[in-house]
């Protein structure tokens, strides 16, 4: 049986390329990243509860120049798998900088082990070896305007170009790849927004009973069996709902379990 990260490097190998191709002649115009492709962590394979956590959009993921002289160079591969690499050091880095991580960590943990610990840092390395089967993933995969103007791009890039940079981008935007490559249980959604487009091809079915807004809406997929999970952002809850993560992980890892 194919490995997560074969299946991944196939699935996106010629779409990709073709991609490159077809922006190829747009130039630099000021966007400075590169493209983010939802993945599975090294040990997805192996894990109990396969679980991919969605965000809205990565900040900073990667060089748009860098993507662009290995497709010059051949090596489009090159910048696939480049994403793939991770290591629980870089990860606890991550959770101890980032609301998004340090919630995602939290989550799976309790999902997997029932537990939840007050630092991050107290994950035995059990634990650790746990968070590289988290599968990660967003609902954009190039940066939105709102991102890039909190931090400072957006003035920079030529507004036409970039739009038709992103519209050529939208076909790797869909949950409808992570169900059919990875086969995950559930599916967080960390973004109470309105932007379908990353459904597209999918017929879900909300459980109506189950929601409570801003805290939850869940779904069933037809013809999967895995169940969408959607929520808010942590920012969001930080600001808006509550600043006790322990209490936001319980209540998404209890929603999932009760499934």
């Amino acid at each position: 049986m194919a490995s997560a990260f074969d299946k991944y490097k196939e699935f996106y190998l010629k779409p990709f390329t073709e991609f490159l191709a077809e922006i190829e002649p747009m130039g630099d115009f000021g966007y400075p990243y590169g493209l983010f492709f939802s993945h599975p962590l090294p040990e997805y394979d192996s894990s109990r509860i396969k679980v991919f956590y969605v965000g809205r959009d990565t900040n900073g993921w990667g060089y748009y120049e860098e993507m662009m002289e290995l497709n010059r160079t051949g090596n489009v591969i090159g910048y696939i798998a480049d994403q793939w690499p991770c290591t629980t050091e870089d990860m606890m880095k991550w959770g101890n900088r980032m609301a998004f991580w340090t919630i995602v960590f939290k989550l799976h943990i309790y999902l997997n082990h029932n537990v939840i610990l007050p630092r991050i840092q107290d994950y035995s390395d059990d634990m650790k070896r746990c968070l590289l089967g988290i599968g990660f993933g967003n609902m954009n995969c190039v940066e939105i305007p709102d991102s890039l103007r909190r931090e400072g791009c957006w003035d920079s890039i030529i507004q036409d170009k970039y739009y038709s940079f992103k519209e050529k981008s939208r076909r790797f935007d869909r949950l409808k790849d992570i169900l059919d490559l990875y086969e995950p249980d559930f599916v967080y959604i960390f973004s109470w927004t309105d932007d379908y487009v990353f459904l597209k091809d999918i017929e879900i079915t909300e459980m109506t009973e189950m929601r409570e807004d801003h805290w939850r809406a869940v779904y069933s997929i037809k013809g999967y069996r895995t169940k969408l999970i959607w929520t808010s952002h942590p920012t969001h809850f930080a600001r808006r709902i509550t600043r006790d993560i322990d209490t936001v992980v319980k209540y998404l890892g209890e929603t999932a379990l009760s499934l």
